[in-house]
């Protein structure tokens, strides 16, 4: 048999299934009608993050075509002249080092100024000529601090940028889910692919209870799926989930007006399956989350 209700979000709500009825009879309750858990949600979450990946590729895509970047002498990948730059000296090294540094016979070591600031790089000689893009290097320790804040804060940025688009977005999904019917049927769906079955626990004959009540006494609510074979299905009578029966004590207020409240709990489940007798053979799994 399959149970399938497509309306009100199925979101902190109890259900019992009475098998006792032809055909089976299905109650939802819903002991909570808070529904913003649905925007805390995994799956939420997740396609959240997916559009917003898509969204920040559209926006770096169009700033990369729109903003064009700054090339310099010693990546340029063409001929660039640049007025502001003061060759001072070339040194040939023949197989020596320099500051640590093992050049070779073809390296060629070019000082220079640019900007005010002064800088060095090499350039590999070989037969067919120099070897480019030159790699670039810099004398100027504040040069390589200030490029690596540099580099730390545009990744900060960036980061920001997509957790601001991810979090913008759970609001519009997890509206999508609450307020349309198709977002009703599929929210359980992805969540049961999210979550699926994270523990399971099988029954038979020789370890049947002796009150022929199954409990699970503690479970999430997300997922609960179960198959009975033999007697196990004819004697079934009824399942019940339902959230623990007491109340949380919140403490409200401040100062003199501080005072203790009670509140439905509405985060621990149990799970309940009913037999009519002691199940004579076949067996019962039951998976859930």
């Amino acid at each position: 048999m399959k149970i399938e209700k497509v309306g009100r979000l199925p979101v902190n709500s109890s259900c019992k299934i009475n098998f006792e009825t032809d055909p089976p009879s299905i109650d939802f309750g819903y002991p909570d009608p808070d529904t913003s858990v649905v925007r805390k949600s995994d799956v939420t979450y997740l396609i959240s993050m997916i559009f917003a990946g898509i969204i920040f590729l559209i926006l770096f895509s169009c700033y990369t075509n729109w903003v064009q970047p700054i090339y310099y002498p010693h990546i340029s990948d063409s001929e660039t002249t640049i007025d502001n730059v003061a060759i001072s000296r070339f040194e040939y090294f023949n197989g020596t080092r320099y500051n640590g540094t093992y050049y070779g016979f073809n390296k060629l070591l070019i000082n220079y100024t640019w900007n005010d600031k002064p800088r060095f790089t090499t350039i590999s000689l070989s037969q067919e000529g120099p070897i480019f893009p030159i790699p670039y290097f810099t004398d100027t320790q504040n040069d390589n601090t200030l490029q690596m804040l540099g580099m730390l804060l545009q990744a900060f940025i960036l980061i920001g940028i997509f957790v601001v688009l991810t979090v913008l977005n759970s609001f519009w999904v997890a509206k999508v889910f609450r307020d349309t019917k198709w977002g009703n049927k599929k929210f359980p769906e992805f969540n049961k692919r999210i979550h699926n079955a994270h523990y399971s626990v099988e029954f038979t004959r020789e370890n049947f209870p002796a009150n022929n009540i199954i409990e699970i006494p503690l479970f999430k609510n997300m997922y609960m799926d179960y198959d009975a074979t033999g007697d196990f299905a004819e004697q079934l009578k009824k399942i019940t989930i339902i959230e623990h029966p007491f109340n949380k004590l919140i403490r409200k207020g401040k100062g003199k007006r501080k005072q203790i409240i009670k509140k439905r709990q509405v985060n621990l489940w149990k799970c309940i399956f009913e037999f009519k007798g002691k199940p004579k053979d076949g067996g019962i799994e039951i998976r859930f989350t």
